[in-house]
């Protein structure tokens, strides 16, 4: 890659990092906060970061230049998500107890208080699993909220965008790649 190739690419970066395109926003934070609250286990942050429009689309560009089926899709879905926010924590210490499904209902039940819709939840010993959506007016889905913990870490992923069309490529195309493979 030339100069002028590494300039564009640092400018680029450095205009997203101005932007806070790379931050967490506060919808974000307090999913978070009612995580790490309602959880017998102390957590540090090791990553949080939010990619924006702008990044995505960059992404997607890479993405367009593949000439295989699982680059297609993922150019497909890229066109329809907006935003993603990601964070990852590493587990401190335990508070001596180990998770139990009500820590996940009331993980749930304050999330779901903020017009949040459970679609599947699960516990075991140290492990949890739980995803949330948010509709719009038309029932369409626009937020997608995945929690998971296991081992020493827990993870949090939000994805913004048009995912009822998300969802319908996997679904068809998943479809398609096990009739290829059968």
């Amino acid at each position: 890659m030339n100069k002028k190739g590494v300039y564009l690419l640092i400018l680029v970066f450095v205009s997203f990092s101005l932007t806070g395109c790379f931050r967490v926003n506060r919808g974000f934070k307090n999913l978070r906060n009612i995580v790490l609250e309602e959880t017998p286990i102390e957590f540090q942050k090791h990553v949080e970061l939010a990619v924006g429009s702008g990044t995505l689309g960059l992404a997607n560009v890479f993405v367009s230049l593949s000439d295989d089926p699982e680059g297609r899709m993922a150019h497909r879905i890229i066109n329809q998500i907006s935003r993603v926010q990601v964070g990852v924590y590493e587990k401190r210490n335990w508070k001596d107890e180990n998770l139990k499904f009500s820590h996940l209902k009331n993980i749930t039940d304050k999330i779901t208080g903020k017009d949040w819709k459970f679609l599947v939840r699960s516990v075991n010993y140290d492990e949890m699993a739980a995803v949330f959506y948010k509709e719009n007016d038309d029932y369409e889905i626009r937020q997608m909220l995945v929690i998971g913990m296991e081992d020493d870490q827990l993870f949090i992923v939000e994805i913004m965008g048009d995912l009822n069309d998300v969802i319908e490529i996997a679904v068809n195309e998943n479809g398609k790649f096990l009739q290829m493979n059968h």
